[in-house]
């Protein structure tokens, strides 16, 4: 055989493989074509309970475990109503994307403690709700404990603070730019799901906006929007979802806006000044109660607290 003939061969051979392997590697990680895997990535449930009884009792308040159906009546929904005496409203809770609402008792504690009733859910395939997480249901998840809340409790829509934490303040604010509430609280937000998962995996870069997972998550297309009260909290030391995005989505809001820095905290632990965290967020909450800017705003008055109404 001609030496030239069969290396050019060869090196057909080769650059085909390398090629292929590429594409194989372009399609295998696209977002869009493979959205099981980016699933597996977002999700990180935990069935079960560290301790069936952890978190059930929390500050002297006992929650009532609850169940409803998903918005497609296809599966069943596990949440835990912490009913407070004398709380004028309530807290609609979306935890972040590990664990459960079990894990996230210490969370719910600082929420008990601001003296609202709780509603902290589980959606699907987390805890003991039944299915598997997606991104196109989380946030019909979210709708259904919202709707619990309005069938089944004594609160109404201008009574019900939406708090989404991390991966949940997205699924929160795709709520609150549904319905009505009385207020928004996005603990360690991201901008967007695409933009936080570029930051994180860089070789994302490769892919446009369009090749990512729609429905997505996301908090800036909301906060631009949003007419309700809204308070931003962010962690100076937050290695997840680092501070400049919940900068950016503070600057960018549009309406009455709070953003409270925590400079002690990582990602979703406010445990190092728990009075402190209890006390802005309470204040907060009678802010949108009384809905009286000339009034109410002691608890803003703080280094901590940037309070702006364009």
């Amino acid at each position: 055989m001609n030496k030239k003939v069969f290396f050019c061969g060869f090196v057909t051979g080769v650059s085909s493989c390398i090629l292929t392997s590429i594409v194989s590697i372009l399609i295998c990680f696209c977002p869009a074509l493979n959205p099981a895997l980016y699933d597996r990535i977002l999700f990180l449930p935990m069935h079960h309970y560290p301790d069936p009884d952890q978190g059930l009792s929390i500050s002297g308040i006992k929650a009532k475990e609850v169940m409803f159906n998903s918005l497609d009546k296809k599966v069943k929904l596990t949440a835990r109503l912490y009913e407070v005496p004398g709380a004028k409203q309530i807290i609609l809770y979306t935890h972040g994307q590990g664990g459960n609402i079990a894990y996230t008792a210490y969370k719910i504690k600082f929420l008990v403690d601001s003296k609202a009733s709780v509603l902290a859910y589980d959606f699907r395939g987390y805890g003991k709700s039944v299915g598997d997480a997606h991104i196109a249901q989380v946030n019909e998840d979210a709708r259904a404990a919202y709707d619990y809340i309005l069938t089944h409790t004594k609160f109404k829509s201008k009574d019900i603070i939406l708090y989404g934490e991390s991966l949940g303040a997205a699924i929160t604010s795709d709520l609150a730019s549904k319905v009505k509430s009385a207020g928004v609280v996005l603990e360690s937000p991201f901008i967007s799901l695409s933009k936080i998962a570029r930051e994180k995996f860089p070789v994302l870069d490769i892919y446009p906006e369009s090749l990512f997972p729609n429905p997505t998550l996301t908090n800036e297309p909301f906060v631009k929007g949003v007419h309700s009260p809204l308070l931003i909290v962010g962690a100076e030391k937050d290695v997840c979802t680092p501070l400049h995005h919940a900068q950016y989505l503070y600057k960018h809001a549009s309406g009455t806006k709070f953003f409270l820095t925590c400079k002690n905290t990582n990602h979703a632990v406010y445990d190092v000044d728990p009075k402190f965290y209890c006390t802005k967020l309470a204040g907060f909450m009678d802010y949108c109660q009384n809905l009286d800017k000339n009034q109410g705003l002691a608890w803003a008055k703080s280094p901590a607290i940037v309070y702006n109404v364009p």
